[in-house]
């Protein structure tokens, strides 16, 4: 994510979502540890798996070196980056999984408190709903991993 005085731009590879389906839809009404929960999570990994590291799919790194040329990427002007984060997936579920927070929110939470009260954060609203019922997801915790950095005036700023 990186925020500019146009706001956020987001870049983030949704392939995996667009052909295998998003998991808080794979799951959605079941509970965790549920005979339906356990089923359906088992058809979305099956198709994930199917679909991973292939032309026509979806790339992980980790698991192949050649994902690198097919990442999603973008850059921008550094004066004109106000702030940026970057996020796991775990990290950004009370945005894109969860809904609740917009991404300029977030942000100024994160400014806020911090990456370690951000995680924590994610933490809370996963514990506060231990079953999935509230916010369907594939598993009670995700990684949560964030980097972020900020600035006043980027164009007059030096990293540390």
């Amino acid at each position: 994510m990186v925020e500019n005085d146009h706001g956020p731009h987001i870049t983030c590879d949704l392939r995996i979502e667009e052909i295998s389906g998003t998991e808080p839809e794979a799951v959605a009404g079941l509970l965790f540890n549920t005979p339906e929960h356990k089923a359906a999570l088992t058809a979305l990994v099956s198709n994930q798996t199917r679909t991973r590291n292939r032309p026509d799919g979806w790339w992980v790194a980790a698991a192949d070196p050649e994902a690198a040329r097919h990442a999603v990427a973008n850059s921008y002007p550094r004066s004109a980056v106000r702030r940026l984060a970057i996020f796991s997936d775990g990290a950004t579920r009370p945005v894109d999984q969860m809904g609740l927070y917009r991404w300029p929110e977030y942000l100024d939470l994160l400014d806020k408190v911090g990456p370690a009260g951000l995680i924590a954060h994610v933490r809370e609203i996963e514990t506060a709903d231990p079953e999935g019922a509230t916010h369907p997801r594939t598993k009670r915790h995700d990684d949560a991993t964030l980097a972020s950095w900020s600035c006043e005036n980027a164009a007059n700023s030096t990293p540390h």
